[in-house]
């Protein structure tokens, strides 16, 4: 992974497709949004699409609540659906005190995330 000047770019695992985001807003402890899209990829590409990931104090835990809007279509919407369920079962798994096991990428997920949703808002503007 590489940081630079408010961005971030790496590969994914199972494509080595290239990745980009950059940083729209970050509140230590609370917020972190970022834009994201795919290099190379006219129908998403870098900046298309806006990550929100909040932190929110809830009965004595904390509620991670995470919202991709921008996604292009219901292909583009399960396609980060199951990754986002692969990255947030790890957590859970890692959160427990467990351990999540060498990571495969979401390809070969078949852990689910608890109670969370992705949908489509349309474009940035």
């Amino acid at each position: 992974m590489r940081t630079q000047a408010g961005s971030i770019s790496s590969k994914a695992w199972a494509t080595q497709l290239a990745w980009r985001a950059g940083i729209r807003e970050a509140m230590p402890v609370h917020r972190l949004a970022y834009s994201f899209g795919w290099d190379g990829n006219d129908e998403m590409p870098p900046g298309s699409s806006l990550v929100k990931i909040d932190l929110i104090d809830r009965d004595g835990g904390t509620l991670l609540r995470v919202t991709h809007g921008g996604l292009p279509n219901a292909v583009q919407c399960a396609n980060h659906d199951r990754g986002l369920a692969h990255y947030l079962g790890r957590l859970a798994i890692a959160a427990a005190g467990g351990h999540s096991g060498s990571d495969r990428g979401s390809a070969s997920a078949t852990l689910r995330a608890p109670r969370f949703s992705l949908s489509s808002f349309g474009s940035l503007a």
